[in-house]
């Protein structure tokens, strides 16, 4: 379980990281999960970036994002990742199913996971009949996440906590 600290701090990560972050980079899963992760840790949360898929479910059917069979481009990782802590975490590159596949979603979710170990490991209800499910990355997939630029990340981590640190004074 989280404390309510780290409740808030994940909720004002969900609401505010687009306020701080270029909207040019919501299609980059691991540039915007290392991002969180690093603000998680200046706040004293432990947190990590977990490989998996994320799926959604609508009367238009089943849209997967991350280790898919797709030809990509060479510069392009096959794999999705959010950050991880405890049992939440925090997604905030779902942009890519509404670029793909025109599915209204959120740009940010904090959700609690079920079971981290089982395939599916969580599920957040969008609207009615309309559902995102994470799942673990397939087997037949290397979830080796690879690196990104350190300086965008520390960038956009520094504004994110100088917001953040001001939200907390002014409760």
């Amino acid at each position: 379980m989280i404390t309510d600290f780290e409740k808030n701090i994940l909720k004002k990560l969900e609401q505010h990281f687009y306020d701080v972050v270029p909207l040019q980079l919501e299609t980059y899963c691991l540039v915007v999960s290392s991002i969180a992760c690093e603000v998680l840790k200046h706040f004293g949360i432990g947190s990590t970036l977990y490989a998996c898929q994320v799926r959604h479910y609508s009367s238009k059917g089943i849209f997967a994002v991350g280790f898919v069979e797709n030809k990509l481009a060479p510069s392009q990782w096959n794999g999705h990742v959010i950050c991880k802590t405890r049992n939440w975490f925090l997604d905030a590159s779902l942009y890519t199913l509404s670029k793909n596949f025109q599915i209204e979603v959120p740009l940010v979710v904090k959700v609690r996971a079920d079971d981290f170990e089982k395939q599916e490991f969580a599920h957040h209800n969008i609207s009615e009949g309309s559902v995102l499910r994470w799942f673990q990355a397939p087997e037949n997939f290397d979830p080796k996440i690879p690196e990104e630029p350190e300086e965008i990340i520390q960038q956009y981590a520094k504004e994110l906590i100088t917001m953040i640190d001001g939200k907390l004074k002014n409760q």
